[in-house]
């Protein structure tokens, strides 16, 4: 009888473990079942260890489901005690708990100005769903809000600023139900007999040098405009993703009389996101040129497998009936370090089953019992890290096995499929198949998808006929076949 680790929802799997009584019947294997509510059957095959995981749609709180071990030896079964399990409540998430609310920067508030704005970084990645605002705390305790830009730039209108007046933001972002604030920053009128020497200078936006992963400085140039305000300084910028900025001066050392300028970071990460601007200071006066951006590319990556031989492994025959196909790879030496075997056997269904090659070469691939004539192809794949290399690639015919075994679905005909419509982004393929009655004792029916690279997703078909096969996330113009198999006994049609 076997034992389910608990279950919460959202969950697609049930898991669990059999103590296997030893020693088996030669040529047994287990199988563990679990039924749904709703009627839903699904299976896998149990590990030697007795350990075993059984891919579901996803569960329900409250939902409660069975599960038993199946003994099969050939043509016979035989079924363990069912055991039952209640599917206990998922835990809800806050996707911003961990976010990183970045300190708006207020612009500089003059007497006489009618608005309020400020800027604040938006640190990547943002969470899906998550919008901003900006909440502006008043003079008199009074707070109003104002969106957000995709820039992260707000603004308020005001009445008249009024000098001495001081104003506090923040930032909220909101995902769902979960909201989080960022620190407070604060702007105070300043009087307006002060003038911005920079207004109507204009600042230049950096180029940067592309950035590799792993690097620990970010250089670019700029060419400045040479009739700036007297008494200007510049200041080159990086904004990370964190929200926190590094800056060098332009007249220290660090840059070029050509305006090349090399800000140190902390290494650099593929995909990370660098902003970098050039920011123009004069008395209490700033002004920034536009953001210069650079996506940090990936640093290059060397393919250990790239001149490594994958020997053709050579398969001993398969007759109808057997439930396993074995053989022997030679391991050509030397084995880059890392570098693991898998042998992989493609059923005339299409369906594939692996299982990893021993230190000696020798491989064991359990599969559902075979006919006659069935075409089969085996191949050696080496994995090394996010590489792999395959052997050539073995066809086998199964040989003819015990006489006198007949199938049951020889003359039952199976309908074609109707598939609901698909978009890219769905995750799963539905759809129905009419069960022609009547059908053969012990009959079952299972949906397959192939996906266009050639790997095959099942699931099974309930009493009325619909079924839903878990896909992964799909993409516009991927071509899919959906088939219906019946099987009974160790024959499939």
């Amino acid at each position: 009888m076997p034992v389910l680790n608990p279950a919460k929802a959202g969950e697609t799997h049930v898991s669990g473990s059999v103590t296997l009584k030893q020693p088996a019947p030669a040529g047994t294997t287990f199988e563990a079942s679990v039924t749904l509510q709703d009627g839903t059957t699904t299976t896998a095959t149990i590990l030697p260890s007795g350990e075993f995981t059984v891919g579901t749609k996803p569960l329900t709180a409250g939902e409660i489901l069975s599960a038993k071990v199946t003994a099969i030896n050939g043509n016979f079964k035989k079924d363990s005690q069912t055991v039952s399990l209640t599917v206990d409540a998922g835990l809800p998430t806050n996707p911003i708990e961990n976010y990183d609310v970045a300190t708006p920067m207020m612009q500089l508030a003059v007497e006489g100005d009618k608005a309020i704005k400020g800027q604040v970084t938006l640190v990547q990645p943002i969470p899906n769903g998550t919008s901003f605002k900006a909440m502006i705390t008043l003079p008199d305790g009074t707070t109003k809000e104002t969106t957000i830009n995709s820039s992260g730039q707000f603004e308020l209108t005001t009445d008249a600023l009024v000098a001495g007046q001081t104003y506090t933001a923040k930032v909220v972002a909101t995902n769902g139900a979960n909201m989080k604030e960022s620190q407070s920053a604060s702007v105070t009128v300043s009087e307006k007999e002060e003038t911005d020497p920079l207004v109507d200078y204009n600042v230049a936006t950096p180029t940067i040098k592309q950035g590799v992963a792993g690097e620990t400085q970010v250089s670019g140039q700029v060419q400045l405009d040479p009739d700036w305000p007297e008494g200007t300084t510049f200041e080159a910028v990086i904004v990370l993703p964190n929200g926190r900025t590094r800056a060098v001066r332009l007249d220290s050392g660090a840059v070029a009389p050509d305006g090349k300028f090399t800000i140190n970071t902390t290494a650099l990460t593929a995909d990370q996101k660098v902003l970098v601007k050039i920011v123009a200071k004069n008395g209490t006066f700033t002004k920034n040129s536009a953001n210069a951006e650079m996506i940090v590319k990936a640093a290059p990556i060397t393919d250990p497998l790239e001149t490594y031989d994958v020997a053709t492994p050579s398969v001993d025959p398969v007759k109808a009936g057997d439930t396993k196909v074995t053989g022997k790879v030679e391991l050509v030496t030397p084995i880059p370090d890392g570098t693991t075997f898998e042998a992989v056997v493609t059923l005339p269904s299409g369906k594939q089953v692996k299982v990893t090659v021993d230190s000696n070469g020798n491989f064991t691939l359990p599969i559902d019992a075979v006919k006659a004539g069935d075409k089969l192809t085996v191949e050696i794949i080496a994995h090394n890290g996010d590489h792999e290399k395959g052997s050539d690639k073995v066809n086998v015919t199964v040989e003819t096995g015990n006489p006198g075994e007949t199938n049951p679905l020889e003359n039952y005909v199976v309908a074609k499929p109707s598939v609901d419509p698909v978009k890219a982004g769905d995750t799963q393929v539905t759809g129905k198949v009419t069960i022609n009655k009547p059908f053969p004792e012990g009959t079952t029916f299972e949906a397959s998808v192939t996906m266009p690279d050639g790997s095959v997703k099942y699931g099974m078909v309930d009493i009325n006929g619909n079924f839903i096969v878990k896909t992964g996330q799909l993409k516009a113009g991927q071509r899919l076949i959906v088939t219906i198999i019946a099987h009974n006994g160790d024959h499939e049609w």
